[in-house]
């Protein structure tokens, strides 16, 4: 697919990722969608842009398009299950050492890039984080990007393309993605659903994307997560080290919730490929799945983290008297309590402890351990005030 074949062009069908996603991200949708219209859609692709901006949204939609035989249709078997991120040809690799790709985990890459795909055509790579392909990791790498296999498609997503590795970035198409202002996203979400606007602010300010901004809407577990991360701040000034230990379990345990439905639809994918499939490909796919499940419960926490920034972040509108909208009118209580006991000098450091936290579990450090280590260290600046 890299080139004109004489082939018919490909349409983006209006249900696809590609049609209905990238808020904000205009020139960044007709780009991709010409290349996938126009059947040149590149080996290699980098994708820089601050967090928030849909890079992920966007690589699922590439995905889509790339895999599904009409060029995104939004309603074939390809495009669902690339849409609900169980596609057995779509691979995203997350760091998993301490702030690095471990060697490990790009030579497993490596070593699947030489099987055929599982049910498409193609397979796709999505490497998030790419600012963390360093040394061995990163010249492991190379030569996939310099020769890849006409079968695959690599999308690698870094903050800019100055923290790249420049042999990695040279070998990529560059796609620049620019900041998503929350007010562009909540008129996208109450655009395109029928939901409350209260209910749609909330969702903004707690999720990276307007996707998972979408996802939260429709999710009454999501929304459900979110109370308890905005209760574990409600009831941190009078609670003591068990109150906060098992507020912060409960915590955890309601930002998995809502992806045990994903637990159910790999196995049901593992045991659709067991019946044919190689014990090498076999092993790949339980990998693979197994590392979905964990980015996904991963980016349920950053969602948790989300929201308790978002109530930090009333607070301090309410402290600067800026006049801001709350995210988060029903704890509207809280943020000012907050907003009173902390003030403009310690409302910044608490943001930094929640932003400390998101690091935290992105480098493997266990989500519980990561939110109760923020909660006591916000707790100790509670403490600190009169």
């Amino acid at each position: 697919m890299t080139g004109a074949d004489g082939a018919a062009r490909a349409t983006i069908g209006p249900q696809s990722l590609l049609a209905r996603g990238l808020v904000g991200q205009e020139r960044v949708r007709a780009f991709l969608a010409s290349a996938v219209e126009q059947r040149r859609v590149g080996a290699a692709y980098l994708f820089v842009g601050p967090r928030g901006s849909g890079k992920l949204d966007a690589a699922y939609a590439l995905a889509q398009a790339v895999l599904c035989p009409h060029g995104g249709c939004g309603t074939c078997d390809d495009c669902v299950r690339v849409a609900h991120r169980t596609h057995p040809d779509v691979h995203l690799l997350q760091p998993m050492g301490a702030g690095s790709y471990v060697i490990e985990q790009i030579r497993d890459l490596i070593d699947d890039i030489a099987l055929a795909p599982v049910r498409a055509a193609r397979k796709v790579y999505l490497i998030d984080d790419a600012d963390l392909l360093v040394d061995a990791s990163a010249n492991a790498l190379l030569k996939s990007l310099e020769e890849p296999p006409d079968t695959v498609t690599f999308v690698l997503l870094g903050t800019s393309r100055e923290t790249i590795l420049p042999t990695i970035a040279s070998r990529c198409q560059i796609v620049p993605f620019r900041p998503v202002s929350p007010d562009a996203a909540l008129a996208t979400l109450e655009a395109e659903l029928t939901a409350p606007r209260e209910i749609c602010r909330r969702a903004v300010g707690c999720c990276a994307s307007a996707t998972q901004a979408r996802g939260f809407v429709q999710s009454a577990e999501r929304q459900e997560a979110r109370r308890l991360a905005l209760r574990c701040l409600e009831v941190l000034p009078d609670a003591d080290a068990l109150d906060v230990l098992h507020a912060a379990a409960a915590c955890v345990d309601a930002a998995k919730a809502p992806y045990e439905a994903l637990k159910a639809e790999q196995d049901s994918a593992y045991d659709e490929g067991a019946a044919w499939m190689s014990a090498s490909a076999l092993k790949q796919l339980t990998l693979r799945l197994k590392r979905e499940l964990t980015a996904r419960q991963r980016s349920g926490m950053m969602e948790v983290f989300g929201a308790q920034r978002s109530l930090l972040r009333d607070a301090l509108c309410l402290a600067a008297a800026t006049g801001d909208e709350p995210y988060n009118d029903d704890f509207a209580a809280c943020a000012h309590t907050y907003a009173d006991r902390l003030g403009l000098d310690l409302l910044p450091r608490a943001l930094d402890a929640t932003d400390q936290a998101c690091g935290r579990v992105r480098r493997g450090v266990s989500p519980q351990l990561a939110l109760e280590t923020m909660l006591f260290d916000i707790k100790e600046m509670l403490t600190c005030q009169p």
